[in-house]
This record gives C-alpha cells, structure tokens and sequence, in this order.
C-alpha cells in the first residue's frame, strides 16, 4: 500500500498494523490539529470535537463504536469551519470515516481499506496544514506507529481485535504541535563558549 509521506521513518508499517490501531493513529493526529490552535475555535466546539476523538480512541480501546459514540462521529463529520481550520475539519473526517470503517471491519470486507485509507488521509490533511507541515507530521505518526506496533505485539493484538487499555495505556499522550519543542528555540552547549 503507498502512503502520502514515501518511505521515509518505515511508514510502510502502517497498513501491517490492526484496523483499530489505524483509527485510533488517525483520531490522535486530528486531536492534535484540533488542539495546535484553541483559540480558533469557541469553546463549547473545541470541546465537542475533542469528546469525538475521545470517543474513537475508547472505539479503539473497546473494539466498537456503540449508538452514542457513532451519534458523536456523524455529528463531528457534519462540522463545517470557517477557512483555517480547513486541513482540521478534512482530517477530523477521515478521522471519523476510519473509525466508522474499523467499527465494520469485522463484517464487511472491504471495510478494512477503507479504514487504512481514511486513517491515511487523516495523516495527509494534517501534513498539508501550512501551520504544521509534513516533516513534524511524518516524524509524529511514525512516533505513533512504532508505539502502537510495538505494544500490539507486545499483548499479542491480531488484525480485528479491540486494542484493550494495555495497549492505550503505553501510548504518549496526544498533544497540540504548538506544544512539541522547536528544535531553533533549544540552547546549544557549544553557543557557551563562543
């Protein structure tokens, strides 16, 4: 399967891993976005949208989306924002579209691209938001691959099981970008003796 981002950093992986760990990888890459820039949104939204993603990520952790969690998805995918939370509101619905597609892997075959590649266009969006950029979004998702992969084994997660949370719980936490340190703004030792 190709990826938006080549081969750097072993993306390749990603179509290996389980279809919830696809969904839960695209739901963290949205919280992200939604939480790079708060003040772009009003309040009650801001919080709406992160409950949604909330609701994925316990999707991933239960195996299912249940009534009320898919109630919140659908809602979220109907959010039309205004023009700079564009790249936000297209990754939030391949977000959405990857869990509802997870949530239906087990019965319908077809449903696992469909997660893998919403999961990936969740991705693609957040790498084409100007205020981002596709390296921080490359150097992020691979974090979010290896940590996934590696504790899917660990509990030996297979293909279509729920992720449990053991495996959620070892993950980082998801964080804004603005909260992820610029590497311009580190003090470098050898600046002392200049």
């Amino acid at each position: 399967m190709s990826h938006p981002f080549g081969r750097i950093f072993q993306l390749d992986r990603f179509a290996e891993l389980p279809v919830w760990g696809q969904a839960l990888i695209a739901s963290r890459m949205a919280r992200r976005l939604l939480l790079s820039d708060p003040a772009l949104l009003e309040p009650a939204r801001l919080a709406s949208l992160v409950a949604t993603c909330d609701a994925m990520d316990a999707a991933a952790s239960d195996g299912s989306l249940g009534r009320e969690r898919k109630r919140l998805v659908e809602e979220a995918m109907r959010w039309q924002p205004n023009a700079p939370l564009h790249h936000v509101s297209l990754s939030l619905a391949a977000a959405c579209d990857a869990a509802l597609a997870a949530n239906a892997s087990t019965d319908f075959g077809a449903a696992e691209t469909a997660c893998a590649t919403s999961s990936w266009n969740a991705v693609a969006h957040a790498g084409d938001d100007p205020r981002i950029g596709a390296l921080r979004v490359r150097i992020i998702v691979a974090s979010d691959i290896d940590q996934v992969d590696f504790t899917c084994h660990e509990f030996h997660i297979t293909r279509y099981d729920a992720l449990t949370n053991d495996v959620l719980g070892r993950l980082a936490p998801a964080r804004g970008f603005e909260e992820l340190i610029d590497p311009a703004s580190l003090r470098r030792p050898e600046d002392d003796y200049r």
